[in-house]
Order: structure tokens, then C-alpha cells, then sequence
């Protein structure tokens, strides 16, 4: 969970370059519970989600990387 926008494509920006997700969630999520995790959300449902966060996770492949997805809580990347 992210503030902006561009912080968002920043983090996205060093996650393509090779950056550990857990490293970066961990050093930038402005969600406590989730950082300390790496970022992990653990298992969920889409309808546990906001659907921007939903229609975006399940349309990834296997190890992709989001674009920045905004949802009510702020910005993310999947």
C-alpha cells in the first residue's frame, strides 16, 4: 500500500530492475501488518478485495508485475 502515484511506479521501476518485493514492501508499504510480512496478503478471495485490486491480480501471469493499481486505500502494486 502506497501514498502516490509516483511512489508507486518508483517501487514498481526498482521491482522490474531486479528488487526483492518483500525488501521494497518492507521498506515502503504504508501498511504496518502487510510490511513486516514482505507484502505477503496472505490467501484472499476477489471478493475480499476492492475490484481494481481484483480485476488486476487475477489478470496477472505467474510472476508478473502490476502496473500501479489504485483502489480506495491508495496505491498498490501486485
Amino acid at each position: 500500500l502506497l501514498h502516490t502515484e509516483d511512489e508507486a511506479r518508483e517501487v514498481r521501476d526498482q521491482l522490474v530492475a531486479g528488487s526483492s518485493f518483500d525488501n521494497l514492501a518492507e521498506k515502503y508499504s504504508k501498511d504496518p501488518a502487510t510490511a513486516a510480512q514482505g507484502g505477503d496478503l496472505g490467501y484472499m478471495l476477489a471478493s475480499d478485495m476492492d475490484k481494481p485490486f481484483a480485476e488486476a491480480a487475477f489478470a496477472l501471469k505467474k510472476h508478473a508485475i502490476s502496473a500501479p493499481v489504485k483502489t480506495m486505500m491508495g496505491w498498490h502494486i501486485i
